[in-house]
């Protein structure tokens, strides 16, 4: 073991010769190992057909004449004089069946399924655990045919002693074999790697002493293969080393230079993506700021106008209306720390219900809704739970909620109508937003989620909303958010997975 000490990269190579050697030679002793013991097992069977071919010519007249004395009596002998024979059993073609053991006799109306399910056109055999005797025996079948005409099969159950004999003998060959190919494995591997390491330590050393400084050291080794031209390369190489060396001094102060000017852009450049980011996070806070500041003015307006009038409106609508502005209050004061968050990877996730934040998205638009006489069809099919961030996901889905709203009201809907609809498929709850203002142009419904593409005007939309919306289902949680038409509207469906994803 002296030898392999300081040498890494003569272990390396043996390892690669030993390992590689060893897994063919494992395979070959696999299939050794299973080609004998098919042969043994072989060899089992045609024994049993000797026996079996026996057996069944000296009992054709019991078998044809169904003499059940004279078939007990030769199979009883027969099994005195070879002890290797457990039982035997007669399974006659809509007959009764003889079951023989060495001590007992009897006639059953049916075998176990262990026994019939052998029983083929041709000899078949198999090593089974015996509900008759209780232990594993080498059952042979063998049909009883006379004349092209089928009498039923004979089973013979041999003891496993010679199996597992010579099975015992095949594994103390196979140990030795093995252990012998092992040291032939061993030596070869490190003779083999010593004659490839040697060259290659040789030079690692003179490598080790030029990164000290000393260039004028050369590599003496000397062949006709390939390594002989790596010394040679090596030496070559050295020479321009050395010649260079100076010619580096005298550039690294430039490299330096060079290289303090490359930190400035880079520096630059993330301090512009983080404007780009900010902006961006501008931009949809605004965005998503429209909804609930119009439903905050619309019920503040409302209940001015209806002091303003001296109109005496009933605590309850009152309360309603407040409770509105507060809630959106809330959701402008939310809004702000999720977005700040967006970008951010150590977001949790969770399993929420779908149902919660479908009611939780609506209670911020219903005022809006109702003002606009917008109905809203619910119809929710499933309770699974699905797996994400609960906040972004209700983002999401108000951003669709807002973009349904403006297509009913800008298509002058008379009618005008939401339809929400949960359900599952393939391991992801999925909710369908359906409208009915006619549908998405072909010719936009590509451009859809793309960022800053907008039919609206510019002070009604950015374009952000709905690729936000892509990003945080498909980016964020692994979901998908897709579009179509309808009969009647534009259909969104959104998909989050049921169980969280292997590569999260």
């Amino acid at each position: 073991m002296v030898f392999f000490k300081n040498k890494k990269i003569l272990v390396k190579i043996f390892k690669v010769i030993f390992l590689t050697i060893m897994l063919f030679s494992f395979i070959f002793y696999i299939y050794m190992f299973f080609s004998q013991k098919k042969e043994i097992i072989k060899s089992l069977s045609l024994e049993a057909n000797s026996i079996a071919n026996i057996i069944v010519y000296v009992n054709t007249d019991g078998i044809i004449l169904n003499d059940g004395y004279k078939i007990l009596d030769y199979s009883k002998n027969f099994m005195e004089k070879d002890k290797s024979i457990k039982s035997i059993i007669f399974s006659k073609t809509n007959e009764k069946n003889y079951v023989i053991k060495r001590d007992t006799w009897s006639y059953e109306n049916k075998i176990d399924d262990t026994y019939t399910n052998l029983e083929k056109d041709q000899p078949s055999y198999k090593i089974i655990y015996s509900p008759i005797l209780k232990e594993k025996v080498f059952h042979y079948v063998f049909p009883i045919i006379f004349s092209d005409t089928k009498w039923g099969w004979l089973h013979i159950s041999v003891s496993l002693d010679k199996y597992n004999k010579l099975l015992e003998n095949m594994y103390g060959n196979f140990i030795m074999f093995f252990l012998l190919i092992l040291f032939i494995i061993i030596c070869l591997s490190y003779f083999i790697a010593k004659l490839f390491a040697e060259p290659i330590i040789h030079l690692n050393e003179i490598t080790k002493n030029i990164a000290k400084g000393q260039f004028e050291l050369r590599s003496n080794y000397k062949s006709n293969d390939e390594l002989g031209e790596l010394a040679n390369s090596f030496n070559h190489m050295l020479q321009k080393i050395e010649l260079s060396h100076k010619e580096l001094k005298k550039s690294n102060k430039q490299l330096k230079s060079e290289i303090q000017k490359g930190f400035r852009r880079e520096a630059l450049l993330i301090q512009q993506s983080r404007l780009a980011a900010m902006g961006e996070m501008i931009g949809n806070i605004a965005h998503q700021w429209r909804q609930p500041l119009s439903v905050i003015t619309t019920a503040a307006s409302g209940m001015k106008l209806i002091k303003e009038l001296g109109i005496n409106e009933d605590k309850k609508a009152e309360v309603e209306k407040l409770t509105g502005i507060i809630n959106s209050s809330n959701y402008l004061s939310k809004t702000i720390d999720d977005f700040r968050n967006f970008f951010k990877e150590d977001k949790e996730k969770e399993y929420f219900n779908i149902k919660q934040k479908v009611e939780d998205s609506l209670r911020l638009v219903k005022d809006t809704f109702e003002f606009h006489f917008i109905k809203v069809e619910k119809n929710y099919t499933t309770d699974k739970k699905a797996y994400g961030i609960s906040n972004e996901y209700s983002q999401a889905l108000l951003n669709i909620l807002s973009n349904a709203k403006d297509a009913v009201i800008l298509n002058k809907i008379k009618e005008p109508k939401i339809k929400i609809y949960s359900f599952e498929k393939d391991n992801y709850v999925c909710l369908r937003i359906e409208d009915n203002a006619g549908g998405i142009k072909n010719n936009v419904i590509k451009k859809i989620f793309d960022p800053y593409f907008t039919t609206k005007h510019k002070s009604q939309g950015t374009g952000i909303g709905l690729y936000m919306s892509k990003v945080i289902i498909e980016q964020n949680m692994h979901g998908k958010l897709e579009v179509e038409n309808s009969k009647e509207g534009a259909v969104f469906t959104i998909s989050l997975p049921i169980k969280k994803n292997t590569f999260e």
